[in-house]
């Protein structure tokens, strides 16, 4: 199996992030890597980010 798809799933809480990758695990994708937290400080938010891909067969061409 190889990785045929790559997202980037975006939360502004972590609860949220949470039931997004939830939902994501369900439909057969796999988290990647680690969470990443950004303090946007400009905008006084901070942002929850999590790398999830998705595989399928190996091609033969």
């Amino acid at each position: 199996m190889k990785i045929k798809e790559y997202v980037v799933v975006e939360e502004l809480s972590i609860k949220d992030l949470e039931e997004a990758v939830n939902g994501y695990i369900e439909e057969g994708w796999e988290p990647f890597g680690s969470p990443v937290v950004f303090n946007d400080h400009d905008m006084h938010r901070t942002h929850y980010h999590q790398a999830m891909i998705h595989h399928g067969p190996i091609d033969d061409d």
